[in-house]
């Protein structure tokens, strides 16, 4: 087990109830500020939640994503470089990203998922549904033209609306 001092918590003196301890599905530790972690997500509890010494809060994520969003939270935030980074690494950022609401990340992460457009459109349309995100649908579309309807419309159940613009779209 490691423990990863995130950039908020490193040359600062915080108290022990303003930091949250959260651990990745690896067992790596990150230390977070807490109030730094309201102001730039919405998807963790409150500043004011108590934290107690020794309480771990387990997340399902690696922490190979957890480094790269972690990096986002903070008025500090050191932003990554994420043009090396491979798709499968930058699309489950982008999933955490959104799971956690850690916003600079969620629109730094989406603009990266745009390098993939040609040759990893099915996961990214999939992506674009799951986080409604309807401009990134319309921005896979073209990469896509030659998949089958049936395999479009079985992505797009839940969105008839959606799957109606892209008919539109293809006949046009």
């Amino acid at each position: 087990m490691s423990i990863a001092i995130s950039r908020l918590a490193e040359g600062k003196q915080i108290s022990c109830s303003r930091v949250v301890v959260l651990q990745s599905l690896d067992k790596v530790k990150f230390i977070i500020d807490k109030e730094e972690l309201e102001l730039d997500t919405s998807g963790f509890p409150p500043a004011i939640t108590p934290s107690y010494i020794g309480d771990v809060s387990p997340l399902p994520e690696r922490s190979d994503v957890l480094s790269i969003l972690f990096q986002y939270v903070g008025s500090q935030s050191h932003q990554p470089v994420l043009d090396h980074i491979e798709f499968t690494l930058i699309l489950k950022v982008a999933e955490a990203a959104e799971k956690y609401e850690v916003h600079k990340a969620i629109a730094a992460v989406q603009f990266e998922l745009r390098r993939f457009l040609k040759s990893n459109s099915r996961e990214l349309l999939h992506f674009a549904l799951t986080y409604w995100n309807p401009q990134l649908v319309e921005e896979v579309a073209p990469f896509m033209i030659n998949t089958p309807l049936q395999h479009i419309e079985n992505l797009m159940k839940h969105c008839p609306r959606l799957f109606m613009k892209w008919v539109r779209l293809l006949i046009l």
